[in-house]
């Protein structure tokens, strides 16, 4: 490795179900971090599928030349739970004849340095379209617009999410706060 920063994220399709999960790493001036980052799609958990979760975790991070259980896992299910609920935990998957699997609640404060890392660009990157885009704010409405379409039904549902949209900035604006900034209070970052 060259000594740069990088980070991988990948997308692991569960057997038997028309969905999957994402898994994303990141790597130090010494090779990649034995830090996973879990994050549950949708309506699918990765605790309903721990054994495939486990299965298909060790071959992925097999290619990184980490061991699963060398790893501190973390599982975000903000998407399954929402952003109001306690949304990261830890979870210990370990597998000595019997696969055991347990999560506990985990605080933003409490994570060592190299998981806020890879928690926090995996949400920068998220939102790099808007922070360092070149576009106008019509564009970004437009490029929100497509996005949203496919969760948005009736015209009712749309009027509602554009006001949910329009006072988020107009917070943003009063507090004089960048999207940064609001995410980090929402996930206790600070």
């Amino acid at each position: 490795m060259n000594g740069c920063v990088q980070t991988v994220t990948a997308n692991i399709p569960l057997a038997n179900y028309s969905g999957f999960f994402r898994v994303s790493l990141m790597s130090s001036t010494d090779g990649w971090l034995p830090q996973v980052l879990i994050v549950a799609r949708g309506e699918i958990n990765p605790l309903d599928h721990c054994a495939e979760v486990y299965e298909k975790l060790g071959v992925f991070l097999k290619v990184y030349g980490l061991e699963l259980d060398k790893c501190q896992v973390y599982l975000d299910l903000m998407e399954y739970l929402g952003i109001r609920e306690p949304f990261l935990f830890k979870w210990e998957l370990k597998k000595n004849g019997c696969l055991k699997s347990q999560v506990e609640t985990v605080n933003f404060s409490d994570l060592p340095l190299d998981a806020l890392n890879l928690i926090k660009n995996y949400y920068s990157d998220k939102w790099s379209l808007f922070k360092e885009s070149l576009l106008t704010n019509e564009e970004k409405v437009a490029v929100l617009g497509d996005i949203l379409s496919t969760s948005v039904y009736d015209e009712a549902d749309a009027e509602n999410t554009s006001l949910s949209i329009k006072f988020r900035i107009l917070e943003a604006i009063r507090l004089r706060s960048s999207l940064d900034s609001i995410f980090e209070k929402v996930i206790k970052f600070e």
